[in-house]
């Protein structure tokens, strides 16, 4: 079954909406308050977030600064856990992820920790540009060589620092760089050499590509051009040739062939290592938001938090449930692993926005909700605390859906009238118009899966197979190859696509 939220309000309305550009004046002031800066329950999570932090201060404060034993320098596993703190929110999206991720973020800056907190990064903006990086084909890997300097560039800006302060990182890269030129001029060698005849109906591209579906974890990229598929390049190399290149590349690169063949695990780890001695005077806290935008590089990232070690935390906000590895999974062939298996207990704290307990708002959150807006406005104009009908109006317009409580609420402050918000179809177009604007954000430069949640959005009845195909432009014949997983793609993505 797939429910369409926040689509299936207005169906046949789905385009109007999404090209209206309905907006309420701002002329009754310049700087209204920020309704975003309401922050209502989660007293539970905020809990929990404050005895994990307690438990990761203390474990620090048992163990010097310069102790390498809670450095990793492999990838991580359930024998070798992250020996850093990881705190993860997931779930769906408008559910208050972002809201709660700041409110960490100031728990985190309270004087008794002394922490260097980082800026929050949002991967959204941090993307921009440059989407292509995190959204490799089909079975393909990021590229190491194209997400480390946006990770080394956002992290940097995150503690105020510039990327060339990663000296660790600077000089791993320049190692990476110069192995791949070595390697790429022993390839071309090789092509005139009759023992490797094999390689000359191949591009050097097509060659690099074979290994990288060969060797587990190598991310080598020799040139940018675009090629085919992975297993198309190596599908015209045997094992045993493939072997016979690798051995060659070890023999004639040495100590730079890992540089070569696995560059992941040279750049993640010096990049770790920068920040280990980053927190030598005081434990960094990085905040990622939208982390689901860069998630696609999480295996690189984990490089990066094991040789950060103890002294770094990472409190990250996705859509993904990566705690629980089921997306990972998913879409690859690899084995994966979740956060939930490489964490230790007392380091690892997961936030469901999926579960019941912390979805959407009851009727006495609300009620609340607008009373604190009445105060945060209150220098400002006066506004009428609202009645337990007029929240329940509320409620109806909204589902409970923060986000759309959130929006609800500034077309409040913005009109100090209640019924044109709830009652008025132009207030009710406008909670919609700007839920839907939100959910699609990420759709922007994709018109293909734009068209795609178009099609759902305009379906009668989910429960036939046929037609989400054709809602989603498959054909029967890849509809019986690709049904589950361009579901699963959407859903992964924008979060309010669910399939059983």
């Amino acid at each position: 079954m797939i429910e369409t939220l926040a689509f299936v309000l207005l169906q046949s309305e789905v385009y109007t909406l999404m090209a209206s550009s309905a907006h309420h004046s701002d002329t009754q002031r310049e700087e209204p308050a920020d309704v975003k800066t309401i922050f209502l329950g989660r007293e539970q999570q905020l809990t929990l977030f404050e005895l994990y932090l307690g438990r990761w201060q203390q474990l620090m404060r048992n163990t010097p600064p310069d102790d390498e034993t809670h450095r990793l320098h492999a990838a991580p596993s359930p024998r070798q856990k992250l020996p850093c703190f990881v705190t993860m929110l997931f779930g769906r999206g408008g559910f208050g992820k972002s809201t709660l991720l700041r409110r960490y973020r100031e728990m985190a800056c309270e004087e008794q920790y002394h922490y260097h907190v980082g800026d929050i990064i949002d991967w959204e903006d941090a993307v921009e540009g440059r989407r292509g990086i995190f959204h490799p084909g089909q079975q393909q890997r990021v590229e190491p060589l194209a997400y480390y300097p946006v990770l080394c560039e956002q992290l940097a800006w995150a503690l105020g620092k510039q990327p060339d302060e990663f000296k660790a990182y600077r000089t791993a890269m320049s190692a990476v760089e110069q192995a791949y030129k070595e390697a790429q001029r022993a390839i071309e060698g090789l092509r005139t050499d009759d023992r490797y005849q094999w390689l000359r109906d191949l591009t050097v591209e097509g060659i690099n590509t074979a290994l990288k579906a060969t060797i587990p974890g190598s991310g080598a990229v020799l040139a940018v051009p675009v090629v085919k598929t992975a297993e198309d390049a190596a599908a015209k190399l045997t094992q045993e040739q493939l072997g016979q290149l690798v051995t060659h590349l070890r023999n004639r690169l040495k100590q730079r062939a890992d540089d070569f063949l696995a560059p992941d695990l040279r750049l993640g780890f010096a990049l770790g290592e920068d920040l280990a001695r980053f927190a030598r005077n005081a434990p960094l806290l990085f905040f990622f938001d939208t982390y689901e935008e860069a998630d696609e590089g999480d295996a690189l990232l984990r490089l990066v938090m094991a040789a950060a070690g103890l002294r770094v935390g990472w409190i990250i906000a996705g859509r993904d449930n990566l705690w629980g590895g089921a997306e990972q999974r998913e879409r690859s062939l690899a084995l994966e692993y979740g956060y939930k298996d490489l964490v230790p207990a007392d380091r690892g704290l997961a936030i469901n926005f999926n579960a019941a307990d912390i979805g959407a708002f009851g009727l006495d959150d609300i009620i609340r909700y607008f009373q604190l807006l009445a105060q945060l406005v209150q220098h400002e104009q006066t506004l009428p605390e609202i009645t337990e009908a007029e929240a329940e109006r509320v409620l109806d317009v909204t589902q409970g859906i923060p986000l759309a409580v959130n929006i609800a609420a500034e077309l409040y402050r913005d009109t100090g009238n209640l019924d044109a918000v709830t009652e008025a179809e132009d207030g009710k177009h406008e909670i919609i118009d700007r839920m839907v604007r939100r959910y699609l954000l990420h759709a922007r430069d994709d018109q293909q899966q734009r068209l795609q949640l178009y099609g759902l959005a305009l379906l009668r009845r989910a429960d036939q197979p046929h037609a989400v195909a054709a809602a989603l432009g498959l054909t029967s014949e890849q509809a019986q190859q690709q049904y589950q997983q361009t579901l699963t793609q959407l859903h992964r993505r924008y979060s309010f696509i669910f399939t059983e």
